[in-house]
């Protein structure tokens, strides 16, 4: 089994997804999952980097999104000031599909309120990092349109039965004239498209890499990620000696 097969779900076909994205466009939340593992982007260097150790993303390598799995929902982040630090309060995460109402709970005491967040899982297919499952959940604006262009992309995509979008993690920046600094919002640039057969729409020059990739079987059975704070530095990837 590969990796875009663990994605793919039989209780869900191509034009359910279809359908389920004209027509997200609420409720209870949906069960959701999509890897144990966070994957962050720093909003102050464009550095991707995932886990509790902060891990840079390998430069280069390739990423296989789960279009059934896109979520959104909403979390509560506390006042740095009243709390001493970064503190998520509470998260309620559904599919994009069947996504959670705003809370009505609060946590006035702590400052904060509630804010849309999204969720992307996603595979790497590349290099030292292939067969990560990783899960993208942030409720900046530029997460929040990084999503939307992403939406648009599997609703617009150029054949509808190659629906896993392969993309690039990358970034974009602009000088926010308040804080007088550069902030980096991240990017999933689309570079092809697959089947769940891991068949590439087109003859790109990724398709090499993707097929050379000897990717570990990834549990279908995800675990709910644990919450972690974005304040600590990634951590330089350890790269193999080239001779």
């Amino acid at each position: 089994m590969n990796q875009i097969t663990t994605f793919h779900s039989d209780t869900m076909s191509v034009d359910d997804l279809n359908k389920s994205m004209a027509e997200s466009r609420s409720a209870a939340p949906a069960a959701e999952h999509g890897g144990d593992t966070l994957l962050k982007m720093q909003w102050d260097s464009g550095v991707w980097n995932y886990g509790q150790e902060n891990i840079e993303v390998e430069p280069d390598s390739l990423w296989v999104i789960n279009p059934y799995m896109l979520q959104s929902g909403w979390v509560w982040w506390a006042d740095p000031k009243v709390a001493g630090g970064p503190k998520k309060m509470d998260e309620i995460m559904g599919l994009f599909r069947n996504p959670p109402h705003k809370p009505a709970h609060r946590y006035d005491e702590m400052g904060g309120d509630w804010k849309e967040q999204i969720g992307i899982p996603m595979i790497c297919l590349t290099g030292e990092d292939a067969g990560l499952e990783v899960l993208y959940r942030n409720n900046s604006n530029g997460a929040k349109k990084a999503y939307e262009q992403l939406f648009n992309d599997v609703q617009g995509r150029p054949d509808n039965y190659y629906e896993y979008p392969i993309v690039e993690l990358l970034h974009r920046s602009y000088k926010h004239n308040s804080f007088k600094r550069t902030i980096f919002e991240p990017v999933f640039k689309v570079v092809d498209w697959s089947n769940k057969d891991r068949e590439l729409l087109s003859e790109s020059k990724y398709a090499p890499a993707i097929a050379a990739s000897e990717a570990p079987e990834v549990d279908p059975v995800a675990t709910e990620p644990t919450p972690e704070p974005q304040a600590e530095a990634p951590r330089r990837r350890r790269r193999r000696s080239v001779k």
